[in-house]
């Protein structure tokens, strides 16, 4: 790979302190339109001379018709007394005392929505144009190396995730990031879950989608900070870096996407072989090595894999199941 002249990156650095031009569905569980706004400092320590280290906001804030994504984050600083510099085209160069270039020629703040670094300023992402939503998730975060501290990867074409979980359910078998099918376990035949995707380059946008993936249709994604219902059989698409939506990576060319798939399984309704922990219908050594992954504390287990995975019947999920499997396994 060709190494980057600082102007490249720099003009490449501005353009990701910004907020995403993506269309999101709307939390309908507000009544007011809110967004997620957080600050933070995670990359440069206050022993080492930042003005403040960790996290100053997490919370959320009630936007306006007449909004943009720089107006929200301006008014929630100020607001708590915070200095915030911003120039003539968005980007914001100081917050509460930390400037871009405090540590390092690296330095400075990238802002992201919704987990991705964007390509426009932050002035231009409105309510009124419904490129800023109730819903959305601001972060504004400091980098001492143009952003790859933060995830930003300028010229890697990798639409991997970097690691996917899921709130109120687990996944059967664990994350393996170029592993690209998956079973989701839910005790009951309906469940109330969150989707947690992080892709491995947030240069490129992580979209969530329930039972069809429609990377063309505009707010037809789940929006990640949103929860929503899945039953027994329906099926999770998660897309990365689909090669219409924008990304600050189209100048080095384009990535294939990656798309995971998210098979919804309720065990209780399923009459899976005793040991098949994974649930994808074949007992291997990938259950015996989740319930060793259970033992040592790596991995949970609701009570229906739990049951599957007590493999000898004593009612204890033991290192005596583990082995029982691999014995199983070894008389196939």
């Amino acid at each position: 790979m060709k190494k980057l002249t600082k102007a490249v990156v720099s003009a490449a650095l501005a353009a990701s302190l910004a907020v995403s031009a993506a269309v999101f569905t709307v939390n309908a569980e507000n009544t007011a339109s809110k967004v997620r706004v957080v600050l933070k400092n995670e990359n440069f320590p206050a022993s080492q001379g930042a003005a403040w280290d960790g996290v100053l906001v997490d919370e959320w804030v009630t936007i306006s018709d007449s909004d943009s994504a720089e107006s929200v984050l301006e008014n929630t600083f100020t607001a708590k007394g915070y200095s915030i510099e911003i120039s003539n085209y968005g980007y914001i160069s100081e917050v509460n005392g930390l400037g871009e270039y405090d540590n390092n020629g690296n330095g400075g703040w990238m802002i992201s929505l919704n987990d991705w670094f964007t390509t426009d300023s932050a002035s231009a992402y409105t309510v009124a144009s419904g490129t800023l939503q109730d819903g959305d998730e601001l972060v504004m975060q400091y980098t001492n190396s143009w952003g790859a501290d933060c995830g930003s990867l300028y010229g890697v074409l990798d639409t991997s995730l970097k690691g996917l979980s899921f709130e109120n359910a687990a996944l059967s078998a664990p994350f393996s990031q170029h592993n690209t099918n998956y079973v989701l376990s839910i005790d009951d035949e309906t469940e109330i879950i969150k989707a947690l995707p992080e892709a491995y380059n947030k240069n490129y946008q992580v979209r969530t989608y329930l039972n069809g993936y429609d990377p063309d249709v505009a707010g037809a994604e789940i929006k990640r900070t949103s929860s929503f219902t899945v039953a027994d059989g329906d099926v999770i698409s998660i897309g990365v870096g689909n090669p219409t939506w924008p990304s600050m990576n189209s100048w080095v060319g384009t990535a294939d996407e990656t798309v995971y798939t998210v098979t919804v399984v309720c065990a209780a309704k399923h009459n899976f072989e005793q040991g098949d922990v994974d649930l994808n219908s074949l007992l291997s050594i990938d259950d015996a090595t989740i319930v060793q992954r259970y033992l040592a504390e790596y991995e949970d287990l609701d009570p229906n894999r739990y049951s599957i995975a007590d493999f000898d019947g004593d009612g204890i999920v033991t290192i005596f199941d583990v082995t029982a499997i691999q014995v199983k396994l070894a008389e196939a």
